[in-house]
């Protein structure tokens, strides 16, 4: 995902605790709602 999400922003640095948060924050979203796909939910966590 940080690959996916660096893409998108431009940046290039790996930041090892937005990467530690948004793994929290996806396992959160994605039991919630376990039919959503995974890079709708990193749009959504990640806005």
């Amino acid at each position: 995902m940080d690959g996916y999400l660096s893409g998108k922003t431009g940046d290039t640095t790996i930041n090892l605790e937005l990467i530690e948060d948004l793994g929290k924050s996806l396992g959160t979203e994605c039991r919630k709602n376990p039919q959503a796909k995974v890079l709708d939910v990193v749009q959504r966590v990640t806005q």
